[in-house]
């Protein structure tokens, strides 16, 4: 058992709160699409090609990795060239 000056503190001692905060799943990778990713975010593939491609991303070759926000499902998208897109809260749905 612990000594109590060696526990660790918890946020709540503290009197501090924090809200959820959303978590990026990885949809992309390398090109590739991350299905089993896609399932835990209750989306499917014809869904990812439509959101990329309303996006200017027809070809996931070009993508080096794209994540989807598990909250409001917004997406960013690295093409490897140092560019990324992020769209905005709630155009991902």
């Amino acid at each position: 058992m612990k000594k109590q000056e060696a526990a660790a503190v918890t946020p709540k001692q503290l009197n501090l709160f924090s809200d959820y905060k959303e978590l990026p799943i990885a949809v992309v990778i390398e090109g590739k699409i991350q299905y089993k990713n896609l399932k835990l975010i209750h989306k499917d593939e014809q869904w990812l090609k439509q959101q990329l491609n309303v996006r200017g991303y027809p070809q996931f070759s070009d993508i080096f990795y794209a994540t989807v926000r598990d909250s409001d499902h917004a997406i960013s998208v690295d093409t490897r060239k140092g560019y990324l897109s992020r769209c905005t809260y709630g155009q991902g749905r």
